[in-house]
């Protein structure tokens, strides 16, 4: 981030030669860190959850939280981390040094880690979603931003998004399933068997057409979609906000609900957060 140089230089005067800067690392990379890390610190000072958090607990590593993430309820209601107030760096360092001297307190915030990570598991978390889709009859699609789970790591998915979006596909409450896949993956995708994927020629041109490819993906879905229906999106993105307002605008008969799980607070007023939490609140529905 924008603050690189200056930890660098702190960390070098002081000479702290403990202190490693990975930079942006791959996904395959980034899951052996959570793995092999003491502790996970989310520093997110605006953030309604922070998925990554659940992709922490799921390889076992304890939490420090800012509470300024909404993911800090695991770690209220599972006791399996330790928590820290928006811009109180005093408290962070507090919290870390806690969990450095006292193995008592680590070891047993450990041992929540793991029951916690069992509990909110993809395939848990995904029942009261798919009790509440499944009580509307009429028919019912599910938007989301998956590929086949050899790929994630390839194109650094969430993997707690990924399960989560994978658990309710095959919870069978939706009609029909439509993926839009994340910007970055483009070009000839090999070995994908895959029918929900919504995958345009435009993904194999150039830079241009490559980031406008959603836009195209979402006039095919849209075509697709009946009036009268129910359209479940995961969360509101760059992504799908198109097919949002296409429905919206075009087949208003077909409600538009949003899962919400993890979401940006805008800190501008004209802004894409600022357009993606407007949508979510036009929503005919939403599910948190």
């Amino acid at each position: 981030g924008p603050y690189l140089g200056k930890v660098q230089d702190y960390a070098k005067k002081r000479q702290l030669s403990n202190v490693e800067f990975l930079g942006f690392v791959d996904i395959s990379k980034l899951i052996d860190l959570y793995e092999s890390c003491s502790v996970y610190v989310g520093c997110g000072n605006y953030e309604p959850w922070g998925m990554r958090l659940n992709d922490c607990l799921q390889c076992g590593a304890p939490l420090i939280v800012n509470r300024g993430m909404g993911g800090v309820k695991m770690v209220d209601e599972y006791n399996c981390g330790l928590s820290f107030n928006r811009g109180d760096y005093i408290g962070l360092a507090n919290a870390m040094e806690r969990l450095m001297t006292d193995k008592a307190l680590y070891l047993q915030i450990a041992k929540n880690a793991i029951y916690a990570a069992e509990e909110i598991r993809p395939e848990k978390a995904t029942v009261k979603y798919a009790a509440k889709i499944h009580s509307i009859k009429i028919m019912r699609y599910f938007i989301t931003n998956v590929l086949p789970h050899h790929l994630s790591g390839k194109y650094k998915i969430s993997y707690a998004a990924a399960n989560f979006s994978w658990a309710l596909i095959h919870s069978s409450v939706f009609d029909e399933v439509f993926s839009i896949a994340p910007l970055n993956v483009s070009g000839a995708i090999d070995d994908v068997d895959m029918p929900e994927l919504v995958y345009s020629d435009w993904r194999k041109r150039g830079k241009i057409l490559q980031k406008l490819a959603p836009i195209k993906e979402s006039f095919l879905i849209f075509r697709k979609i009946k009036r009268n229906s129910n359209v479940w999106f995961y969360n509101i993105s760059i992504l799908n906000i198109v097919l949002f307002f296409l429905c919206k605008w075009f087949k208003p008969s077909a409600h538009c609900n949003v899962i919400i799980l993890d979401i940006y607070i805008p800190k501008r007023k004209l802004s894409l957060e600022a357009l993606f939490l407007w949508a979510i609140n036009h929503a005919n529905s939403t599910i948190k």
